[in-house]
């Protein structure tokens, strides 16, 4: 089947599906009503928008979501696409979306753009941003420009490719940022305007609804801490630690010592507690410097914040990744390039 203007549409919860609760607060709406109402007020004055096919699902609070469910997600995407439909909008919370995006790109393998929106403001409130970034996440998602860019995340009349989203703020409507290279694209007056197409070489994970990924720990590191959780990690039952670091590659020097017994046991990854920049190789020297990190067999996690380096770290260790393999897929987001490679790498339990 050709692909038509049909847009798939998957809602998981989050602000954007939220009402008031009669015990206070707001929750998800397990009414499907309720996000058909955002949908149409999406929807209002605008007759060009694609057509939309609506998938059911659960609302669910984002930190809810794991790999698992959204493996499952991706495989009823894949249904609707193949069956015609031009592109997907993923509506979700905000306080996961950067991961959830950031997971959905590695999982996902259609043409197809996944586009990811959410809201700041829920419906209760005046000025709710939901409808205006749905609206926003359809037109993206029928772009013929978005295709092949794989997962992309859509607020407040930004594009942003997902390896490099983050939020930056708990409540502000431009809580969203690129760190790296800032966003791909705009969407002004119902145009959808994409800057940089620049698409980076990144890793494939196919992934079945059941597969485990093991658990890996992100501890960040801060001025005069001893590293005593450093002295737990191995005993817990991690498979790998992501180390947040001071500045582009740095931790207490007393960590040194802790550090290179947990590399003995597990994959451990370094990235910056700043959010932004490359982690530093070879600059600084000393005890708990990058150098010495190298040089005990930590892995820099290049341009990748925390969160996102210890989501990849899970997947690799998911698919039983060597040492070589996982190299190479650190050294893509270290050294972008944009040739349209993946890396595939499948579960055992997905064939």
């Amino acid at each position: 089947m050709g692909r038509d203007r049909t847009v798939a549409v998957v809602t998981l919860g989050g602000t954007i599906a939220c009402a008031p609760h009669p015990l206070g607060g707001v929750t998800p709406s397990d009414d499907p009503a309720f996000m058909a109402g955002v949908l149409a007020d999406a929807r209002l004055s605008a007759t060009d928008l694609p057509g939309t096919h609506v998938i059911s699902a659960p609302p669910l609070a984002s930190a809810v979501l794991d790999a698992p469910r959204l493996a499952a997600v991706v495989r009823s995407l894949e249904r609707v696409v193949d069956e015609g439909a031009c592109g997907v909008v993923v509506t979700t919370g905000t306080d996961t979306l950067e991961e959830v995006a950031f997971m959905l790109d590695l999982l996902w393998r259609r043409a197809e753009p996944v586009v990811v929106v959410g809201a700041m403001r829920h419906g209760g409130l005046p000025g709710a941003d939901g409808p205006g970034n749905l609206r926003d996440g359809l037109r993206v998602a029928a772009h013929d420009q978005a295709r092949g860019m794989g997962c992309l995340v859509t607020l407040n009349g930004h594009i942003h490719q997902a390896w490099q989203v983050r939020k930056s703020h708990t409540s502000s409507l431009s809580a969203f940022e690129s760190f790296v290279s800032g966003p791909v694209g705009s969407v002004h007056e119902d145009t959808v305007r994409i800057t940089s197409a620049s698409v980076i070489d990144r890793p494939l994970f196919i992934l079945d609804t059941v597969t485990v990924v093991p658990p890996v720990a992100l501890v960040t590191a801060a001025l005069a801490d001893d590293g005593r959780l450093l002295g737990v990690v191995g005993g817990l039952g991690y498979r790998g630690l992501v180390v947040e670091t001071m500045g582009g590659g740095s931790v207490p020097p007393q960590w040194s010592s802790l550090l290179e017994r947990l590399t003995a046991r597990m994959p451990v990854v370094y990235s910056s507690r700043t959010g932004g920049g490359p982690t530093l190789r070879s600059t600084y020297g000393g005890a708990g410097a990058e150098r010495d990190l190298r040089r005990i067999g930590m892995t820099p996690a290049g341009l990748l914040d925390g969160l996102k380096a210890r989501l990849l770290l899970g997947l690799l260790l998911a698919v039983r990744a060597d040492r070589a393999s996982m190299d190479e897929v650190w050294d893509l987001f270290d050294s972008p390039t944009t040739r349209g490679r993946r890396c595939e790498f499948v579960d055992l339990a997905a064939r």
